[in-house]
C-alpha cells in the first residue's frame, strides 16, 4: 500500500488520460493507454475500492468516488490525488514531484506548483539564502557563487529544480525572479559565468553537449536581447560553446545581423544548417544576411530552398518578393506577396509592400481601400508603440499619412538603430555628465568618493561617447576640416551621377575628404571619379560596424555626412554609435530621419524633456534642474538627447524643406499656413504636424548640387554631326528611314522631326548660334534614343517616365 512509484505511475498514466480528453470510464481508458498485459492487470487490481489503503481514502476523499457512476473524479484529479500520495510516502520523490508541479502549472495554480518545487529544495540542498535586491545581474552570480554549496551529489537535479523554477516565473511573467533561478541553475552547473559578463568567451569542455545548460543559457540570451541588453550576444556564444543547436545559431546570427557583424552572421547560419538542412528559418536568414552583402544570387538560392522545404512559408516569400522588387522585377514580387498572404493572410508587411508594389506598376485596382488599410494599419502600430512595418522611403507613396506619422515612422526606425548600437558589446556607451557622475557617487559612497578613473576620463567627453577631435585652425597649423562621406551608392547609381565631383571640388586649402564605401567597386566611371579625386577612399564594404566606427575615430573626421537615409545599403547603426561630433544627412534620403527632438505631446507620450527632467531629479538634483532650466535648459536639453540625435543637420533649401515643418522652429503667425491640410495644420506651440527632426542648412537656391555640366561631357557622335546642317536644321535623309517615320506612317499626322520646329516649342531666338546647335544635336540623340528604347510607340506619344530609374536602362 505504501508503494511510492506505483502511485507516481498512476499519476502519470491519468495525466496521459487527461491529455486526450477525459473519459467517464476511467478504468476503461486506462486500459486503452496501457500495452502491457501484466501493467493492465496490476494496475486494474490496484483500482479496485478493497485495494485502497484507509489513510488513502482519509487523505483524498475523491478516491472514494472512483468507482462511481454518479460523480465519478476526473483523469485530472485523479492524477494530481496520485501524485500526492506519492510524495506523502516519499517526500523527496523527485519524478512525482516535477509532475505534479508541471500539471499544477498546466491548471494555472502556479503558487501551488512553486510550493511543490519549495518542498523539494532542502532534500536536493538547493536552499539558499534569501538574496537581499535589487542586484545587478552580475552581482547576483557572485553572492549565488560564494553561497554555492561544495558539495557536488545531486548538482544534475539541483539544476533541474531551479531550471524548473525559472520556467515557472517565466510563465507566470516574473521575468527577475526567473533570470535570477537560470543564473543559479548556470552557477550549479559551474558556468564561468564572470567572464561571461566581462565580454570573454570561454570554453567549459566539462560540459560539452550538455542541451539542458545550452538552453538555460540561450533562455538567458534571449531574456537579455528582448531586454536591448548587450550581455544577449554573450550568453549566445556561451551557449554555442555548450552545445551548438539550430535555434540558438538562428537567434545568434540575428542579434550579429542587427549589430552589422552580417560575415559573423552568415557563418552561424550555415553552422545551424549543417545540424539541421530542413530549418526554413535558417535558410531565410541567411539569404537576407546574404542580400545585405551584395551577394544576390546566394540569396535568392536560399529564399528558393527555405520555399521548396516549405512552399507556404510566407517569411521566405515575401523576402524574395522584396528582392525581385529591389532588382526591378515588380512583376514577379507581386506574384510571391499575394501567395505570402494566401499562406498568412494577416502578414501585415507582405501586404503593404504589396500595396506599394502595385502602386509602383501603376495598378489602380483597389486603391483607395488598399491605402485606407495601410493608414490604419499605421495608425494602430504607433498607438501601440510598435514600430510601423510601412518603411520611411515608402511613405512618399502613401499621400494619406499624415506628417506626424511619416516623422514617428522614421522615429521609430531611429530608435531601432541606436538599440542594435546599444546592445553591443563593443559600444562604449554614452558617458554622464561628469557632475552626475560625481553626485552618483556621493550619494552611494558619501565618504569615499569613489570614482571611477575610466568612467570620469570618459565622462570628460560628455556628450560623445568618443573624444571629439581636436583641430587648430590657424595660418600657422595646416589642420584642416575633415568631412567624412558615407554611402553604399559610390558606383552606378543617381547619387554618384549627381555628385561624382562634387568630392574632387572641395577647397583643398580648409578641407580634407573622406570616403566610406559601403558597397564593392563596380569598376564604373563613377566608382573611379570618386575614388581618385577623394583624399581618402576605403571600401568598407566587407567590415564590421565596429571596424567602421574605429577608422572614422582613427581619422579624427569632424563632419560626418550620410548619403544613404533610410534606402537600400544603408548602415545608420555606424551614425547611431556618433564617431563625429558633427553628422548630417545629404542627397540621398528626402525625408527625415527621425532622430532628434520632438515636442508634440498629443501624439508622442514619451516627451524627451520631461524624461529628462525625471532621470535627473531621480539623482536628487531638483534645484539643479530647475535653475538650469529657467536659464540655459535649451542648450542642456541638447546635450542630453545626444544618443537620440544622431543626425543633427540636414542640408536643403528652404523650398523643399519650408521652416514651417521643422520641428521646434520659432514661427510668426503668418507662416502656420501649411496649405496642405492633408497633412495637418501647423501649430505654433507644438510639433505635432511637423516632419523634420533635424536642424536645417538652407542652400541659397537650390540643395540639389548635380553633376551635370561636370559629369556628360560626351564626346561628339559624328552621326549626329553629319545630320546637322550647317544651318543647324535637321536634314532627314540623313536619318535612318527606320528612325524616323514618314507622314503615311503617322497617318497623316505630323513628323516628330516637324514637331520639333513647331512654334509650340520654346523659342530658340535667344540663343547664339553654337547654343541652338547644341540644343539641336541633343534633339536628335533623344530621339535615336527614343526609337531604340520604344521602336513600336507612335511619335505624337508622350512618355510618362519615372527618370529616377532610367540609369537602369541597358543599350544594346
Amino acid at each position: 500500500p505504501r508503494y511510492a512509484e506505483a502511485y507516481a505511475n498512476l499519476g502519470t498514466t491519468y495525466q496521459a488520460i487527461a491529455a486526450i480528453g477525459d473519459s467517464n470510464s476511467v478504468n476503461t481508458a486506462l486500459l486503452q493507454l496501457t500495452h502491457s498485459k501484466l501493467y493492465q492487470q496490476e494496475l486494474v487490481l490496484l483500482l479496485q475500492p478493497q485495494i485502497i489503503p484507509e489513510f488513502v481514502c482519509q487523505l483524498y476523499p475523491s478516491l472514494s468516488r472512483l468507482t462511481s457512476s454518479v460523480n465519478p473524479p476526473s483523469a485530472v484529479e485523479l492524477a494530481e490525488c496520485y501524485y500526492r500520495i506519492a510524495i506523502s510516502i516519499c517526500p523527496e520523490f523527485w519524478d512525482a514531484s516535477v509532475n505534479l508541479a508541471g500539471l499544477l502549472t498546466s491548471l494555472s495554480r502556479y503558487n501551488e506548483a512553486l510550493e511543490v518545487y519549495n518542498n523539494l529544495e532542502e532534500p536536493f540542498g538547493v536552499s539558499y539564502p534569501t538574496i537581499e535586491l535589487p542586484v545587478s545581474d552580475s552581482e547576483f552570480v557572485r553572492i549565488a557563487m560564494a553561497i554555492e554549496p561544495t558539495n557536488q551529489s545531486n548538482s544534475i537535479k539541483r539544476r533541474d529544480l531551479v531550471y524548473l523554477k525559472g520556467n515557472l516565473f517565466h510563465a507566470i511573467g516574473d521575468h527577475v525572479a526567473a533570470k535570477h533561478e537560470y543564473l543559479k541553475a548556470l552557477v550549479v552547473s559551474k558556468i564561468d559565468l564572470l567572464s561571461v559578463f566581462n565580454g570573454i568567451k570561454v570554453e567549459h569542455p566539462s560540459i560539452d553537449g550538455d542541451e539542458t545548460v545550452s538552453e538555460i543559457l540561450m533562455t538567458v540570451a534571449k531574456m537579455y536581447q528582448d531586454e536591448g541588453n548587450s550581455m544577449a550576444i554573450m550568453f549566445y556564444f556561451a551557449s554555442v560553446s555548450v552545445k551548438a543547436t539550430p535555434n540558438t545559431c538562428n537567434n545568434l546570427g540575428i542579434l550579429l545581423t542587427a549589430q552589422g557583424n552580417i560575415e559573423q552572421a552568415v557563418k552561424w547560419y550555415q553552422v545551424g544548417l549543417t545540424l539541421d538542412s530542413q530549418h526554413v528559418h535558417l535558410y531565410t536568414n541567411l539569404g537576407s544576411a546574404l542580400k545585405d552583402l551584395g551577394i544576390i544570387c546566394g540569396a535568392v538560392e536560399c529564399y528558393l530552398k527555405a520555399i521548396a522545404i516549405h512552399p507556404g512559408f510566407w517569411i521566405a516569400l515575401a523576402n524574395l518578393a522584396n528582392l525581385w522588387k529591389d532588382m526591378g522585377k515588380v512583376e514577379e514580387a507581386i506574384i510571391l506577396y499575394r501567395r505570402a498572404l494566401e499562406a498568412n493572410p494577416d502578414f501585415i508587411e507582405a501586404f503593404c509592400n504589396l500595396v506599394y508594389s502595385l502602386l509602383f506598376v501603376c495598378d489602380w485596382d483597389g486603391r483607395e481601400e488598399n491605402l485606407r488599410k495601410v493608414y490604419d494599419i499605421v495608425k494602430r502600430q504607433l498607438n501601440e508603440e510598435k514600430i510601423p512595418t510601412v518603411l520611411p522611403f515608402h511613405t512618399f507613396t502613401y499621400s494619406g499619412l499624415t506628417a506626424w506619422m511619416i516623422r514617428e515612422i522614421s522615429r521609430r526606425n531611429a530608435e531601432l538603430v541606436i538599440a542594435g548600437i546599444e546592445s553591443s558589446t563593443w559600444f562604449l556607451k554614452f558617458p554622464k555628465r561628469p557632475l552626475s557622475l560625481l553626485l552618483e557617487a556621493v550619494k552611494k559612497e558619501p565618504k569615499s568618493l569613489r570614482i571611477c578613473s575610466a568612467g570620469l576620463e570618459r565622462s570628460l567627453h560628455f556628450p560623445y561617447p568618443y573624444p571629439p577631435p581636436i583641430t587648430q585652425l590657424s595660418p600657422f597649423n595646416n589642420d584642416k576640416i575633415r568631412i567624412g562621406y558615407v554611402s553604399s551608392d559610390f558606383v552606378n547609381h543617381p547619387l554618384a551621377h549627381l555628385m561624382q565631383s562634387v568630392f574632387g571640388m572641395h577647397n583643398r586649402n580648409k578641407f580634407a575628404v573622406f570616403c566610406y564605401s559601403l558597397s564593392p567597386s563596380d569598376l564604373s566611371i563613377f566608382r573611379h571619379k570618386i575614388e581618385s579625386e577623394s583624399d581618402i577612399f576605403v571600401d568598407v564594404s566587407r567590415w564590421t560596424i565596429h571596424q567602421i566606427v574605429e577608422r572614422i575615430v582613427a581619422d579624427r573626421i569632424h563632419i560626418l555626412c550620410n548619403l544613404n537615409g533610410y534606402t537600400r545599403g544603408a548602415r545608420n547603426e555606424i551614425f547611431a554609435a556618433r564617431p563625429a561630433p558633427i553628422q548630417m544627412a545629404f542627397m540621398g534620403f528626402a525625408g527625415t530621419m527621425g532622430a532628434g527632438k520632438v515636442f508634440d505631446p498629443i501624439n508622442n507620450s514619451r516627451e524627451a524633456r520631461d524624461l529628462w527632467k525625471e532621470g535627473t531629479v531621480l539623482l536628487g538634483l531638483d534645484e539643479l534642474v530647475n535653475e538650469w532650466s529657467e536659464n540655459n535648459f535649451e542648450m542642456d536639453w541638447d546635450l542630453q538627447s545626444i544618443r537620440e540625435r544622431w543626425i543633427d543637420y540636414m542640408v536643403v533649401d528652404e523650398i523643399v524643406c519650408p521652416r514651417k515643418l521643422v520641428c521646434g522652429e520659432l514661427l510668426n503667425e503668418n507662416e502656420l499656413d501649411v496649405g496642405c491640410a492633408l497633412r495637418g495644420m501647423v501649430s505654433k506651440n507644438s510639433d505635432e504636424n511637423r516632419v523634420y527632426t533635424e536642424a536645417m542648412i538652407y542652400m541659397p537656391q537650390s540643395f540639389f548640387v548635380n553633376d551635370h555640366k561636370q559629369g556628360f561631357r560626351e564626346e561628339e557622335d559624328i552621326n549626329i554631326e553629319n545630320i546637322v546642317l550647317n544651318s543647324g536644321e535637321i536634314c532627314e535623309r540623313e536619318i535612318p528611314r527606320a528612325e524616323i517615320p514618314t507622314e503615311d506612317d503617322n497617318n497623316g499626322e505630323k513628323k516628330f522631326t516637324d514637331m520639333l520646329l513647331d512654334d509650340g516649342w520654346d523659342s530658340e531666338d535667344e540663343l547664339e548660334e553654337e547654343e541652338r546647335l547644341k540644343w539641336r544635336k541633343e534633339e536628335i540623340k533623344r530621339i535615336i534614343m527614343r526609337r531604340e528604347i520604344f521602336p513600336n510607340l507612335r511619335e505624337d506619344t508622350v512618355i510618362f517616365a519615372n527618370f529616377n530609374q532610367l540609369y537602369k536602362v541597358r543599350f544594346s
